[in-house]
């Protein structure tokens, strides 16, 4: 019965019927018995779609033809309308991840041309790889699931005659596809990029700290009060000496009018009341005379030393003001003195102002077994007069080495401009670009270039009588450009392209200093924050000749710390020293570690000077403890004046090993 398909132009036929057979140019089986026939047999022109048989007993295949006519004394039977089939069916391989992948196992679909019988998942042919999957979509596609062996390229073949179509012709060979495949790197890049994000954010986070904590410092140092004090310290631990009976300062004074010039430096624009005052020895109109020269020596020796002294004021008050008793030698010594005393009017006078360019260098070291870190920094700042502000040009240079096999360096320039609001608030703006480049050599070998640009408003305020606080808030972006090689089963697999991101951060800290009987008691407490929603990655991979583009997307990167702390500062007997003690408790979310960890640590300083006062040095020991690290530190520093300014520096050793130096020249003119 049919209709069915056959192969080929002139077609075999074997009619079976009673035990009997008759062949010719058609095979073909009827399953119904009979008995006497005669049969003629046509064969097909050629590109012919049918053709006739003819059986001399009609009854006997009435169960399985339907007459058609007669010819040569039977019927004509076009039941079989058979078709003539010689296409061999072609097959191709479709590689749904292309050409690169980092993800295994991964699909192919094999496609036949046409409907096939007997292919099975052993007729594809994989090289370093094998088939885990095997699925029929239908009679001539097939979705084959891939596992590679190892990183390389995975080569998938389906020979020819490994499936027929229903004529029972042989498929063709497919042509070959090469898959390269890698092991993933997506992971391992994403830790790279993010710790690199997280070490921008990291330096900017330090930046923008340290204009607040400049405009602090300028805050503090504006605050006259607070410098008269400053001023009648450095008199308290250095005599000014005066030749008997005369107004002629003695040459061991000049330490302690350097110290002077140096602090009346950090306080322009004050006007200040320099008071002589003496023992009660000699004539009382004498000494009201004598005090007030004595005053006028000290402003006409810190004029010729560079201070703007035009608004100082010298005046005696002989010996109506004694500090101590006069009947003992000690007490008339003590009461042989100069003192400064602030002239209450606005802390910002334009005509006694001088505007003025000013220069500063400094250089960080420090290295240890991991690494070492460097940081060069110049900074140049103009103070204008008429506006009462300053103008600030920074340039840093910093390189830094870490055990997690990252060397950074990075360029940053800012400018910045900070002023008086009024007397009890200083408030400034910065804007700034870097460049940097990372040089990678742990999960991977190949470096990260990177420009940047920041900006931001700073500031700093008296909130009451020996209480400050001083913020900053900022924005980032930037994007770093990669090429790194990673090693995959002894091959290599570049990930070439960049991130951009986008940054926000903000700081503030409250700090006061207040008397206690005989202690300072210096409370600071503060928090920053910083965050990045992450960056969008282009990423291209390749090996060999093989490569595919591909996004990735950063995690968030976000940091933030949570501290306290108290100073407590207590004379030395000797009162040329302090000794201050800082505990603290501090909460981190740092970037790119530490999560949530929190600490208590705590500083002990002794600081001390010669009793000339030329010479300053401090000896401190810092120590920190959480519940997943622990750090500590000793450091030295000292100051020396030097040619009208000062030679200071430090020294830093860390329980890590690490050793820092710091040194400094500031200069005068």
């Amino acid at each position: 019965p049919g209709p069915f398909v056959v192969t080929g132009g002139s077609v075999n036929v074997t009619l079976t019927y009673g035990g009997a057979t008759l062949s010719g140019s058609m095979k073909i089986r009827f399953p119904n018995g009979g008995s006497g026939f005669e049969a003629a047999v046509f064969e097909p022109e050629t590109g012919a779609t049918a053709f006739l048989l003819v059986f001399a007993n009609e009854s006997a295949y009435t169960d399985t033809f339907n007459a058609g006519g007669s010819a040569n004394g039977g019927s004509v039977r076009d039941g079989l309308n058979a078709l003539v089939d010689t296409t061999a069916p072609s097959v191709s391989i479709d590689s749904a991840p292309a050409t690169v992948t980092t993800t295994a196992p991964f699909n192919v679909t094999v496609e036949f041309s046409e409907d096939v019988i007997n292919f099975i998942s052993a007729d594809v042919t994989v090289g370093n790889g094998s088939v885990t999957g095997f699925t029929a979509v239908d009679g001539n596609t097939y979705t084959v699931q891939i596992t590679p062996d190892g990183g390389g390229d995975v080569t998938l073949d389906v020979a020819a005659a490994v499936a027929e179509d229903a004529a029972g012709n042989d498929n063709t060979a497919a042509s070959q596809v090469v898959v390269g495949y890698t092991l993933d790197i997506e992971e391992d890049l994403r830790k790279i990029l993010e710790d690199d994000l997280a070490a921008t954010m990291t330096q900017l986070t330090q930046r923008m700290e340290g204009y607040a904590s400049s405009a602090l410092q300028r805050l503090k140092s504006q605050d006259h009060i607070s410098c008269v004090s400053r001023l009648n310290d450095v008199l308290d631990h250095q005599k000014i000496q005066f030749d008997p009976d005369k107004a002629t300062l003695k040459a061991e004074s000049a330490p302690a009018l350097n110290e002077l010039m140096t602090t009346l430096d950090t306080c322009p624009g004050g006007r200040f009341e320099v008071a002589g005052h003496t023992d009660s020895s000699g004539n009382e109109n004498y000494n009201l005379w004598l005090s007030e020269a004595r005053a006028n020596a000290v402003i006409e020796a810190l004029a010729d030393r560079g201070v703007d002294a035009k608004a100082f004021v010298s005046k005696g008050y002989g010996e109506s003001k004694p500090i101590a008793s006069n009947a003992t030698p000690d007490g008339r010594k003590d009461n042989r003195r100069v003192e400064f005393h602030l002239i209450d009017t606005p802390a910002h006078d334009p005509a006694s102002c001088v505007s003025a360019n000013s220069a500063k260098r400094r250089m960080d070291l420090s290295a240890n077994e991991t690494g070492l870190s460097f940081e060069q920094t110049s900074q140049r700042e103009r103070y204008s007069c008429a506006t009462d502000s300053w103008r600030i040009v920074e340039s840093t240079a910093s390189h830094f080495d870490s055990e997690n096999g990252m060397s950074q360096s990075m360029f940053n320039l800012s400018a910045r401009r900070e002023r008086f609001v009024d007397a009890d608030s200083v408030k400034g703006y910065f804007v700034g670009v870097y460049g940097s480049k990372n040089d990678v050599s742990g999960l991977a070998i190949g470096d990260i270039r990177g420009l940047g640009f920041h900006g931001g408003i700073y500031g700093a305020d008296r909130l009451g009588e020996g209480l400050y606080l001083d913020y900053y808030l900022g924005a980032a972006a930037g994007r770093h450009d990669f090429d790194l090689d990673f090693d995959r089963s002894g091959d290599t697999v570049n990930a070439d392209g960049n991130y951009t991101y986008l940054a926000g951060f903000v700081g503030a800290a409250l700090s006061g200093k207040t008397e206690f009987d005989t202690y300072t008691l210096s409370p600071r407490v503060g928090i920053d924050l910083s965050y990045s929603p992450g960056g969008d990655v282009d990423l291209t991979t390749s090996r060999n000749a093989l490569s595919q583009q591909s996004d990735l997307e950063l995690g968030s990167v976000n940091g933030g710390r949570l501290f306290g702390e108290l100073g407590f500062e207590i004379p030395t007997e000797d009162e040329n020293g302090t000794v201050r003690i800082a505990p603290r408790i501090s909460c981190y979310q740092s970037i790119g570690s530490l999560n949530g960890a929190c600490s208590i640590g705590g500083s002990i300083d002794l600081a001390s000077r010669s009793d000339a006062g030329d010479f300053i040095y401090n000896v401190r020991l810092d120590g920190e403890a959480g519940s997943d690290f622990n750090a500590g530190s000793l450091s030295v520093s000292y100051s020396k004046s030097l040619w009208g300014g000062s030679l200071s520096g430090d020294v830093t050793i860390s329980n890590t090993g690490s050793i820092g130096f710091v040194q400094q020249l500031k200069l005068n003119f």
